[in-house]
């Protein structure tokens, strides 16, 4: 028997079958006849069919042997379409060979192998072997500075990824001078790349570019030379280099893995895993070290390629590992694009026209989770309420996903809501426990994830009839440990960690009679007068314990003493610190001072004070940032630091004066309020902010922004070391030490969050009063101003533009200040655009006519929401760009 696979009828009357009915005869053939014929034999044993196509005239085409009808498209590996193999891939690393990154040499054996493995998962290099070649560059030695090929164990260039690993530790660790331009150079001239295979180059360095002649002493490389160079060979460059990315997201502003040209960012989520943020992305303005951005984010991008921030990397834990499957996981998709291409029928030929760069990319579950616990299995709600499952995927076609409950059916009041990329079930009035499981599929695959969600109860909010529901949050004022402060004794612990190299001394000196001088303030304020107040000591980086020691005030050995003992604690420091790491000392000083550790009588403020002039050494990788932060809190103790930062400071805009001048600062108070110097004595002005990012190395990251989450203050080493800046450093500094303490006291205001019965609180820094915090100003809007600023270099014919942007309260009373932080967002901005997270700016390096547009400021604080938006519009040649 035979039918049509289009289940289209026969015509009758050119149609004729043999006396077997075996052959099928179609006479006068038309454009309709067409299709997919199949053949059906019927016998007692079973049934048999096999099928056959054919095309007429110019209706449509043969795709790979398979029928592709007028109009129609497929995808095809690149391999397919020549000779019947899978294709493979050519792969290069180009590692910096200096002393810093022997960590990253270690992770490429990592990296390596799991992107082999997920490569031969997609086969891709299962018939051809994928090939991983390594080029080292910077190491100090004249005739290899510029880049040298570290050939396999068999002689040859490239090799397998196992192979790879074994040439991966004659890598060296003395570089100097690092220019990866001619390492890209050195691996497009000497690898034998072949056709018809992806080509993949991966440059890895902490440095920005030091630009190198030739070897044959022609000028350095040019970044357009090299961009052209690379896509007439159809290289794409990823780059793993010294720059922090951000995910400009509605909820706020996230810390990016890495981006691609098309704003697209990786953002780590729990259990070391990561998800992809479309058109989010964006570089963070002067992060980079040196001319990093120019020289090998935007190359990257410029060749379709993505770029990576190596300080996630370093973080290790599960940022680490986050960091390496989203990176495998880009790769491999960049991979299957460059050798997957897209055959279309145009109904003139018989043969498929084909045209590299598609995807055939199986479903990716990126996320799946409630409105209640994002991504976590089992999730707590509250009893009766709407349970709602969301299920988020990528894949190429998008999938399309079937929702199914484990151990029943989905209730009769289920509903589901489909959009590309994501779906959301909505069960009503959930009662009991309910696990669902989503699916998502294409047509190359499928892949599953179940959820749990469970009702729950109710919490408390102490001190008030108020009920808070799971999820729910609040806002409560407390006098920290109750409200009959009078007759509660007041005292403080006071801990200073401190750096003990050579380059301290002077710190030393000046804690001393600043401990003395806060002592004697303290009392005076009320604070000690029945308990002592307690000081404590940790010095780090020495050689003697690196990490931190204890130095005991006690004459029996004991961790914590007076003001007085203090002094004789400090002349115990040494000087002969060379790796500092501030995470390892104020984790012993957290978990290993005696008087932190017992119960305390009446009320205790606790504050801890770290004074360095470099950048973390991660000695201890395994303390990171949430670590410190989490040790803090469960002490209940506030940090200040005093490291080699820039801050500076301006009063706030008004509308007589919209851009106020910026004036350097001492430090920034625990309301981000700048501390100015006048004379001896020192003023505070509203906005304040780190000067871009001038820290040492990561200083910036590791502590500056540490402070900011525990209600501190944060003050630049470089002011005290000023003569002319000293006493109003000191002054400035006691001050806000008191503030801090007496807060910590007399009233916090509190975000109680209901999770799992249980209240999670946190304390909102700037807001300061019981009415603000119990009764936030209702329907508040923010003024928010944009001011543009453009410039026009003559020498380079380049014009700068940035759009700042700022915000004042509306309808403030007299008096009131908004000390609020404030969150800014842009919506939209083109790669080639970066954000100034602390100047909340955007800025252009080199304006186009591809600039042209609208860009909206977004600005949020905890009294409201504003939003404004500038034009930019590209003058003729002659002038420069106008904002309007």
């Amino acid at each position: 028997m035979w039918s049509r696979m289009d289940r289209r009828p026969f015509s009758s009357g050119r149609t004729k079958y043999s006396e077997d009915r075996r052959t099928l005869s179609i006479d006068s053939l038309r454009r309709s006849d067409s299709a997919e014929y199949q053949c059906s034999v019927v016998t007692d044993i079973g049934i048999a069919e096999t099928r056959t196509s054919f095309v007429v005239g110019e209706q449509g085409c043969v795709s790979d042997g398979r029928l592709l009808a007028e109009g129609d498209s497929r995808y095809v590996y690149t391999q397919e379409t020549l000779r019947d193999t899978k294709p493979a891939a050519d792969i290069i690393f180009l590692v910096d060979e200096s002393g810093s990154m022997a960590a990253e040499h270690a992770w490429l054996a990592n990296v390596s192998i799991a992107l082999e493995t997920s490569l031969i998962n997609n086969e891709i290099g299962v018939d051809i072997p994928n090939q991983f070649g390594l080029i080292g560059f910077a190491k100090d030695d004249p005739a290899h500075v510029r880049g040298r090929v570290l050939t396999m164990p068999n002689g040859d260039w490239m090799g397998t990824a196992a192979e790879f690993n074994r040439v991966r530790s004659k890598l060296a660790l003395n570089g100097r001078t690092e220019d990866m331009y001619t390492a890209i150079q050195l691996a497009l001239d000497s690898y034998p790349l072949r056709p018809g295979m992806a080509c993949q180059i991966i440059g890895v360095t902490d440095e920005g570019r030091t630009p190198l002649p030739l070897a044959d002493g022609r000028p350095p490389l040019l970044r357009k030379d090299l961009r052209d160079r690379l896509k007439a060979r159809g290289c794409l460059l990823n780059v793993i280099v010294n720059e922090q990315m951000k995910s400009f997201e509605p909820d706020g502003i996230v810390d990016a893995l890495g981006m691609t040209g098309n704003n697209d960012s990786t953002v780590e989520v729990d259990g070391a895993q990561f998800r992809i943020v479309r058109g989010t992305g964006a570089p963070v303005a002067s992060s980079a070290h040196g001319t990093t951005h120019q020289a090998y984010t935007e190359l990257a991008f410029s060749t379709g390629g993505a770029a990576w921030d190596l300080n996630r990397l370093r973080d290790g834990g599960d940022t680490a590992k986050a960091f390496t499957k989203a990176f495998v996981w880009l790769k491999e998709r960049e991979i299957s694009q460059q050798l997957c291409m897209s055959c279309r029928c145009a109904g003139r030929s018989t043969k498929a026209a084909c045209t590299p760069g598609c995807i055939i990319e199986k479903p990716q579950v990126i996320f799946v989770g409630s409105a209640a616990g994002q991504g976590q299995t089992l999730v707590a709600v509250n009893e009766g309420a709407l349970a709602e499952f969301v299920c988020e995927s990528d894949g190429e076609p998008l999938p399309e996903f079937t929702w199914t409950v484990q151990g029943g059916e989905l209730p009769a009041d289920a509903r589901v809501h489909n959009t590309p990329g994501r779906s959301v079930l909505q069960v009503p009035n959930l009662r009991n426990r309910m696990c669902v499981e989503c699916t998502a599929g294409n047509t190359a695959g499928r892949l599953s994830q179940v959820q749990c969600l469970e009702s729950l109860g109710k919490c408390k909010l102490p001190g008030r009839s108020v009920d808070v529901l799971h999820g729910d949050s609040v806002r409560n004022y407390s006098t920290h440990r109750g409200d009959d402060i009078v007759n509660l004794p007041s005292s403080a612990i006071v801990v200073l960690v401190v750096d003990e190299s050579g380059s301290m001394v002077g710190e030393h000196l000046w804690l001393n009679t600043t401990v003395q001088a806060l002592e004697e303030n303290l009392v005076a304020k009320g604070v000690g007068g029945l308990n002592a107040n307690q000081f404590a000591l940790v010095g780090f980086a020495s050689p003697i314990a690196v990490t931190g020691r204890i130095i005991p005030l006690g004459e029996n050995g004991e961790h914590c003493g007076t003001a007085g003992q203090m002094s004789n604690a400090l002349s115990q420091l040494h000087t002969d610190g060379t790796l500092e790491d501030g995470y390892a000392a104020m984790t012993l000083a957290l978990n290993g001072i005696s008087c932190l550790q017992t119960p305390r009588q009446g009320q205790v403020a606790c504050q801890v004070i770290l004074a360095t002039d470099e950048g973390r050494d991660q000695l201890s990788p395994g303390i990171q940032y949430n670590d410190i932060l989490d040790s803090l809190g469960r002490r209940d103790c506030i940090l200040n630091v005093v490291v080699w930062e820039r801050f500076r400071g301006r009063p706030l805009p008004t509308a007589e004066n919209l851009r106020p001048r910026w004036q350097t600062a001492l430090g920034l108070d625990r309301y981000s309020r700048a501390v100015v110097a006048q004379g001896d004595d020192f003023a505070l002005l509203q906005d304040g902010n780190a000067w871009t990012i001038t820290g040492r190395e990561n200083t910036h990251r590791s502590y500056v922004e540490l402070v900011t989450q525990t209600g501190g203050g944060a003050w630049d080493l470089e002011k005290l070391r000023t003569e002319q800046y000293r006493q109003a450093f000191t002054n400035g500094f006691i001050a806000a030490k008191i503030e801090e303490i007496l807060h910590q006291f007399f009233g916090r205001c509190e975000e109680c969050q209901c999770k799992e019965g249980v209240l999670d609180c946190h304390i909102l820094v700037g807001v300061s009063t019981r009415q603000r915090c119990i009764s936030p100003p209702a329907n508040r809007q923010l003024g928010v101003i944009i001011a543009p600023v453009t410039e026009y270099n003559a020498a380079n014919g380049e014009t700068f533009a940035k759009f700042q942007c700022s915000a004042i309260l509306q309808g403030s009373q007299d008096g009131e200040e908004d000390t609020s932080p404030l969150t800014v967002t842009w919506v939209s901005h083109p790669v080639q655009a970066v954000v100034d997270l602390e100047k909340n700016e955007l800025q252009f390096s080199n304006v186009t006519s591809k600039d042209e547009g609208t860009y909206t400021c977004q600005a949020r604080n905890a009294d409201g929401y504003g939003e404004a938006s500038i034009e930019l519009d590209i003058a003729p040649q002659d002038s420069t760009p106008q904002a309007g």
